[in-house]
């Protein structure tokens, strides 16, 4: 099921959205989307949430985890193997192949962190071709680190799932 709606709250701002599956409290799992947020920020936070759908089998977890997407402490994700894998999907579906190989061939996700700076343009280049999203305009000012953050995260992890793995 999918649900959309605005979050109130401290967290609200920069909540993404959520998934739950947990046969205790309902029928079946649920993902939140938060529509304050540009279409491309709630489709990638779709993404996401479809990852954790996609994984919950192989991590099962325990009854009555959330895994909330948001802006804010992104860091964290990074030593998660279910946000890991989480936003594998989300990068498989934001870039596919094809698209990924025209923008990412050669560009190692091991490098240095300068080549992430390279990175940016082509990300944004690639956004503004499907759709209208500026980050600099949509985001608050608090977020636009956050949100770059992500973009370098997300574009350096297809580089290598393409690179590396070749898909």
């Amino acid at each position: 099921m999918l649900q959309r709606g605005t979050f109130d709250g401290p967290e609200g701002d920069t909540l993404r959205g959520f998934y739950i599956n947990d046969g205790t409290m309902m029928k079946q799992p649920i993902i939140c989307l938060n529509i304050a947020h540009h279409r491309v920020s709630r489709a990638a936070a779709f993404w996401h949430e479809m990852g954790h759908h996609l994984t919950h089998e192989i991590f099962g977890g325990p009854a009555g985890r959330l895994n909330l997407t948001s802006t804010a402490e992104y860091h964290k994700r990074f030593t998660d193997p279910q946000e890991i894998l989480a936003d594998v999907v989300l990068a498989l579906a934001g870039y596919p192949k094809a698209i990924a190989g025209r923008m990412f061939r050669g560009s190692k996700g091991e490098r240095s962190e300068s080549e992430a700076v390279l990175l940016v343009p082509k990300v944004r280049s690639y956004l503004d071709s499907i759709t209208e999203f500026d980050w600099q305009r949509t985001a608050p000012q608090c977020e636009r680190l956050n949100v770059l953050a992500g973009m370098i995260h997300i574009a350096k992890l297809r580089a290598a799932l393409l690179n590396e793995y070749g898909i």
